[in-house]
């Protein structure tokens, strides 16, 4: 049984079709990519999986159940987000920011126990942000606040983590360190990652399997050698590409023509 599926699912935004009849299996343990041009329904593709858009047909289910069956703290504990912007107005400081990422595990009055504590001081210094802590999240700049909210949803320890272009604002530095820390989970806890990626070539640096969405629909999914080929990047983004074996990580890259 798939971990997470949906079945002919569609989404209309504004009288605009954006999820066309669309089949996705999502099995436990993979690294998954979702490629395609800008508004083709990445983002809403990611709201719909994690439960917090509603499709107008089809379903989404979980472990064969369909998430609108899940109450909100029931998801909370199944599956985390790093969307693609985070906006707070409140001066949280980082390490508040972070603990949230527990709540939805703790009863509704219990106390937050040394236990909890070191479990968000463990995730904090592995994504560098223990000098953040005590600064007000609202004083950060965009770069430092993406990994705050990063770290949030690593402690939050769901079976299905989503991200949504979620280091877009960083430097590659941080940008490797974080996409480390994801796939030694994917290999460790067998948690299964969906991201949303722009980069092609970090993707496929990463990833296990990929989505190659173009207007709503699935065009090609599967692992690295079935999808990224000149033919299906060519009619999801209108690029000419050479696929090639890079021999420093015998992972596949790709090179664009420029026009």
């Amino acid at each position: 049984m798939s971990l997470l599926s949906c079945k002919n699912l569609t989404f209309t935004y504004r009288r605009k079709r954006v999820i066309e009849a669309l089949d996705i299996d999502l099995e436990a343990g993979f690294f998954y990519a979702i490629l395609g041009p800008n508004g083709c329904g990445k983002t809403t593709l990611i709201d719909l999986l994690a439960g917090h858009l509603s499709p107008d047909s089809g379903s989404v289910s979980l472990q064969g159940r369909e998430l609108s069956r899940f109450s909100r703290r029931e998801l909370a504990r199944k599956i985390a987000l790093v969307p693609q912007f985070y906006n707070i107005n409140f001066p949280y400081t980082a390490a508040e920011i972070v603990m949230m990422g527990r709540y939805p595990h703790l009863s509704r009055f219990a106390a937050i126990d040394a236990g909890e504590k070191e479990r968000v001081k463990a995730v904090m210094q592995a994504t560098d942000i223990v000098s953040l802590g005590p600064r007000p999240v609202t004083e950060l700049s965009g770069g430092e606040r993406q990994r705050v909210v990063f770290a949030r949803a690593l402690v939050q320890d769901t079976p299905i983590l989503f991200l949504d272009e979620a280091t877009a604002n960083l430097d590659i530095n941080h940008t490797l360190k974080l996409l480390g820390l994801v796939k030694r989970n994917v290999k460790e806890k067998k948690q299964t990652v969906v991201a949303v990626f722009q980069d092609l070539n970090l993707a496929a640096a990463c990833c296990d399997r990929f989505i190659l969405l173009h207007q709503g629909r699935v065009v090609v999914q599967g692992e690295l050698d079935k999808v990224l080929h000149p033919e299906p990047i060519a009619k999801v983004f209108g690029v000419e590409a050479k696929v090639y074996e890079d021999p420093c990580f015998g992972r596949k890259q790709i090179i664009f023509k420029h026009p």
